[in-house]
């Protein structure tokens, strides 16, 4: 009976930080996806000043998210998202517009693959 007690106390633990995982994941995507997408409308809108504030923002973001997001998904995903991320406020300031657009929507489907990647799915487990 007591390792049947310690079973499910084990198991509601692992379901419990799974949980905490995919919740931390989805907050930290929405925020970062909020902040890229207004970037890019700035950016179409030729408010540059703002585009390159929303982009060094999101990096500032990604950082502290990085650190939350490492004990819950895989350090090669977070790598790739962050380099993506890193390149958004040198292509505003620089005024390459385009290139700035496109990097910021690779950013939005690399941190989108991130999110769907680790939540509990049957595409995921199958």
């Amino acid at each position: 009976m007591k390792r049947l007690i310690a079973a499910a106390v084990l198991m509601l633990m692992l379901v419990s930080f799974c949980t905490v995982g995919v919740v931390q994941i989805l907050s930290h995507e929405d925020k970062i996806i909020g902040i890229i997408s207004q970037a890019v409308e700035a950016a179409e809108n030729e408010d540059y000043q703002l585009a390159y504030e929303l982009a060094v923002k999101s990096e500032e973001e990604w950082i502290s998210s990085e650190q939350e997001l490492a004990p819950f998904t895989s350090h090669l995903h977070l790598n790739d998202v962050g380099l993506a991320i890193s390149k958004l406020p040198p292509l505003i300031k620089y005024g390459n517009k385009s290139q700035f657009i496109s990097e910021c929507k690779y950013t939005i489907v690399q941190i989108t693959h991130l999110a769907d990647s680790e939540v509990p799915s049957l595409s995921n487990i199958f």
